[in-house]
């Protein structure tokens, strides 16, 4: 075999094209999806966000931080509840028949029952939330 022999062979460049061809439609569609993986992700963020609206949130948007009762007399106690949210507006300490309401900004709320018994159940709601608990 002569030298000019081993160099006019084209065998290996069907197969080079190829992979060269493959490596550019990679980084295209590496390309497409760094600028328009932000935009995918905020359309599935919003839909997962109307679902949790749509079920009421399921009690993860309230988190109960403190429960404290102050009993000056045997039956005559105040509960106080601190909680945290994940947004402003009106939130409800209810035990039994008996509830507070408070108007509650920021990233977390204090809210107070009084005439409650020495030890019981509550639940505290708002904002399509709810979460309970004992004192």
């Amino acid at each position: 075999m002569k030298i000019k022999e081993i160099f006019r062979q084209d065998e290996g460049q069907g197969l080079t094209e190829y992979a060269l061809l493959l490596v550019l439609i990679a980084l295209v569609v590496i390309v497409i999806l760094m600028i328009l993986g932000p935009s995918v992700g905020n359309v599935f963020s919003n839909i997962v966000a109307s679902f949790d609206e749509f079920t009421g949130g399921g009690g993860e948007d309230i988190n109960v931080t403190n429960v404290e009762t102050d009993c000056p007399g045997p039956t005559s106690c105040t509960l106080t509840v601190s909680i945290g949210i994940s947004q402003a507006g009106q939130y409800t300490l209810s035990v039994g028949s008996d509830s507070a309401t408070e108007s509650c900004s920021g990233s977390s709320c204090t809210i107070s029952l009084i005439g409650v018994a020495s030890s019981g159940s509550f639940t505290v709601s708002g904002e399509g939330s709810s979460t309970s608990g004992s004192y």
